[in-house]
């Protein structure tokens, strides 16, 4: 069987409550050898490291571009913390997402200087 790796599971999501465990148990029998759980906003950085460590998946650090204008005008310096923190953790989520475009003032601030703190 091959091995595969879930590069992009929101398994921190409240519909996984109930049933975490056996989620990650049903991927593994599946032939899912690691989840890469990414975070979304500012509120759910240390949630995804502790739930990767928990489980034994991965994890990304990152601010979803639909979620931007919901975070704190600090969001890019506790982004920046919490990757000092780790060695392992993945920036990801650009400027674009699916078919929506992020735009508008906050949006793009946020964009514009996470892209810069991607290199």
């Amino acid at each position: 069987m091959p091995t595969w790796i879930d590069s992009h599971c929101h398994l921190d999501a409240p519909e996984f409550n109930a049933d975490r465990p056996a989620v990650c148990a049903r991927a593994h029998s599946a032939g899912v050898s690691l989840l890469v759980i990414p975070a979304v906003d500012c509120a759910h950085l240390n949630a995804v490291r502790t739930l990767a460590h928990a489980t034994g998946n991965a994890y990304a650090l990152g601010l979803h571009p639909l979620y931007v204008h919901r975070q704190p005008e600090d969001a890019l310096a506790q982004l920046a913390q919490a990757l000092e923190a780790v060695t392992e953790a993945g920036l990801g989520e650009a400027s674009r997402h699916g078919k929506k475009t992020v735009t508008g003032g906050t949006d793009m601030r946020l964009g514009a200087k996470g892209l810069s703190t991607c290199g």
